[in-house]
């Protein structure tokens, strides 16, 4: 998708102001930066990453979907596979208020060892393997 161009707001909750999305994309792009390469992340990064994320909307469509998938591909190459709460709902009630400590709760990971078998995990799981 393209970057939007225009304010954003559903459902009263208001998404970060068009003027400020290369300030919260530099900043985001920070974050991952400085995670480390070669040991698993834990629940609170990835809740982290998905609050900013969300705040950042740079999309009109697709953010959830897309942000969802980056962070399970992120996951993917630290050995993880990450997975969300079957209640969409309650990921989002939680991202609208940056409730990071709910967040974290619905966040799910499994630990399998290495890369290759944690994306041929996510495969699975994507095509309900």
């Amino acid at each position: 998708g393209e970057i939007r161009d225009y304010d954003l707001a559903k459902g009263g909750f208001h998404f970060l102001e068009v003027h400020a999305l290369s300030s919260g994309i530099n900043h985001i792009n920070d974050e991952l930066k400085s995670l480390p390469l070669s040991i698993p992340i834990n629940r609170k990064i990835y809740a982290d990453l998905l609050n900013d994320l969300n705040f950042l909307h740079p999309f009109r469509e697709g953010n959830g979907r897309s942000t969802r998938l980056f962070l399970q591909c992120l996951a993917a190459g630290h050995g993880q596979v990450l997975t969300y709460d079957r209640s969409q709902k309650d990921l989002i009630d939680a991202l609208q208020r940056s409730d990071l400590l709910e967040i974290e709760t619905l966040i799910k990971i499994e630990h399998v060892g290495g890369k290759e078998l944690a994306f041929r995990k996510l495969m699975e799981k994507r095509n309900g393997l």
